[in-house]
């Protein structure tokens, strides 16, 4: 399955498929990834966010644009 290469898309067909619990895991410093619209797509879907999560990694890793060291996490559980 292709998802598309641009976060929203990527984001708004992996909430579609069937799941009951589903994590979300990226890179705080990930340009291309808004954290808020994890919250709104959740909304939209009536989705409920049971854990939220922030750390900080042992190593940096290093990609084209950014360099990740802070993640952020979701558990996410559908109705």
């Amino acid at each position: 399955m292709k998802f598309g290469n641009k976060f929203d898309v990527l984001l708004e067909k992996v909430i579609s498929l069937k799941y009951k619990y589903l994590i979300i895991i990226d890179y705080l410093e990930d340009p291309t990834v808004k954290e808020n619209d994890i919250i709104e797509i959740c909304k939209k879907y009536n989705l409920t966010i049971l854990c939220q999560s922030y750390f900080t990694n042992q190593k940096p890793q290093a990609w084209h644009d950014f360099i990740g060291i802070h993640n952020f996490g979701y558990l996410i559980k559908r109705l």
